[in-house]
């Protein structure tokens, strides 16, 4: 990441995650230190996604894949979806998983909710889930059609040991996963490094990496490094990992635990993020840019590799080092023809069929699902029918949504609730005079209510965007059991004075939960966000 001066001059330049205090010290400076008729206020010219044309597909992004031994079955991670499709191999449209709700819910295939998933393992009746950004390892039992969790708690953990299993367990941004000898290897992203979780004694914990994000080699697993690796697969003994930060394939010895770097990267300079390309050839030679999957090739005793940011599927010869260009022109685009005349779009994922005459890829940011021959090199577009629209996903709750240094607390009369009743919370929030709320800033509301919250509430009702002079009714009903206690309600506000300054503020409502023989009148939330930029908000720039 570069920050740059009003001037261009080239200010701070980080790699890697962690540069949060940095990159914001950077900015106060710069701000400070500037008068304020040098900085520009002209537009960037950027064309957003959402602007962009859409392909016309039920998917929307699609991560991974998996199959079922007999060919019988492609579960697809639709991604942004957050949801598992299942077609046949032909497309046609046979259950999905998951509500497409954003949430870390287990139960039946119309209850589950994921967030943003990526790998999945097919094995023995069970698919196991990364589901990525709920930060959590998910298990599918495909006959009985239910979803549990078997570790992470929708939060990014900063474990980097392991040794527990359940909720009890917080991972960091798993993105793959695969199963071998009773364990699942998960490629832990966000800690930079592989996991495994435990069948048997239902553990999981960390299996390699020290947590640095680099690409470095050790005889000792533990020891070495990984830069957010991302896919996995097995073949000859090995673990072969994607590391897609380093832009290597590297692997692990399953039987001595040794690492290495295969192909790609400077083994000399482990902390080199930036040795990427797109060239073939051998070892520290061949240059490969953002590799997300691999997928052994027990045939050709090759790895198949996504060099997702060159747009192009590689093969990999794990014994020479040797990598060259097999599928996808290089450049983005949804074109289907031969070998490397035929376009994709940072594929993800892939998985082989069963007799290995097929691999199907998920071709990620072209929101479709494409298969390869493997004789004659001809690439193709699945024809996806049946599939049903995914529904609207619904914004989850944050932890915290206003969290900022000086954040009024504002504890309000009680609401009192009789069972099986609703009663009404009403939110009014409003500007100073001569304010308004920042186009498309994501100003919020959301109720804080957690398993232990006195208040049952529907997630589609429990947090939304706020707009100004508006009202909003929220309803609540307690729950079973329960006989008081605290809800919190929050918000947050990007605001600018007229033709002024911006800056963004907080406001948290504790509201007591009283039993009654009958509900009384609703509670009234209201507030005025303060324009005194130093007590309560963070000024932020008007453009």
């Amino acid at each position: 990441m570069a920050v740059v001066g009003p001037k261009g001059n080239l200010m701070l330049m980080v790699s890697g995650e962690g540069n949060k205090e940095v990159i914001d010290a950077c900015i106060t400076a710069a701000l400070a230190f500037y008068p304020k008729d040098i900085f520009r206020h002209d537009p960037v010219p950027m064309s957003p996604e959402k602007n962009k044309k859409r392909i016309d597909s039920p998917l929307r992004y699609p991560g991974k894949l998996a199959i079922d031994p007999d060919g019988k079955r492609l579960f697809i991670s639709d991604s942004n979806h957050h949801r598992i499709v299942i077609t046949d191999l032909d497309g046609k449209f046979i259950d999905t998983i998951g509500t497409g709700r954003i949430g870390l819910a287990d139960g039946g295939y119309d209850e589950a909710q994921f967030f943003r998933l990526q790998g999945l393992a097919l094995h023995k009746g069970n698919l196991y889930v990364a589901d990525a950004e709920n930060h959590a390892l998910r298990v599918v039992d495909t006959k009985a059609k239910t979803v549990r969790t078997l570790a992470g708690n929708g939060t990014q953990g900063r474990d980097y040991k392991g040794g527990k299993g359940g909720r009890e367990q917080p991972i960091s941004t798993p993105w793959d996963v695969l199963v071998e000898d009773d364990q699942v290897f998960i490629a832990m992203a966000g800690t930079h490094q592989i996991w495994s979780y435990d069948m048997k004694k239902k553990i999981a914990k960390n299996y390699s990496g020290n947590g640095s994000e680099q690409n470095l080699n050790r005889t000792d697993r533990l020891l070495a490094a990984w830069a957010q690796p991302s896919g996995l697969t097995v073949g000859n003994g090995e673990l072969f990992v994607a590391d897609s930060e380093s832009s290597t394939v590297r692997a692990i010895n399953l039987a001595s635990g040794a690492t290495r770097t295969i192909a790609g990267g400077e083994n000399d300079k482990p902390r080199n993020l930036f040795a990427f390309g797109d060239t073939d050839g051998v070892g520290e030679k061949a240059r490969m840019q953002h590799v997300l999957g691999v997928q052994w090739w027990a045939k050709e005793n090759k790895v198949i590799v996504a060099d997702t940011y060159n747009h192009r599927l590689k093969l990999l010869n794990p014994k020479t080092g040797e990598v060259r260009r097999w599928v996808g022109s290089g450049k983005p685009g949804l074109r289907d023809g031969n070998g490397l005349d035929a376009q994709l779009s940072e594929p993800s994922g892939f998985v082989l069929d069963p007799k290995a005459k097929r691999l199907f890829v998920a071709d990620t940011n072209n929101h479709v699902i494409r298969v390869v021959d493997l004789e004659s090199h001809e690439v193709g577009t699945l024809k996806l029918t049946g599939v049903p629209a995914a529904g609207e996903p619904v914004a989850p709750r944050s932890l915290r949504l206003a969290d900022l240094p000086g954040t009024p607390t504002i504890r309000t009369e009680p609401l009192r609730l009789s069972k099986g009743k609703d009663n009404v919370l009403t939110l009014h929030l409003t500007l100073p005079a001569g304010h308004h709320f920042t186009e498309e800033a994501g100003s919020r509301w959301q109720v804080i209510a957690d398993d232990k919250s006195p208040i049952r509430i529907d997630e589609t009702k429990a947090a939304g965007a706020l707009k100004e002079n508006a009202t909003i009714r929220i309803p609540v009903t307690l729950r079973d059991g329960a006989n008081g206690g605290l809800v919190r309600v929050e918000a947050i506000a990007y605001f600018c004075e007229d033709d002024g300054p911006c800056q963004v503020s907080g406001v948290l409502f504790e509201v007591p939960i009283a039993l009654a023989q009958m509900s009384g009148k609703p509670v009234g939330l209201k507030h005025t966000f303060s324009s005194q930029i130093a007590k309560f908000g963070i000024p932020i720039d008007p453009h």
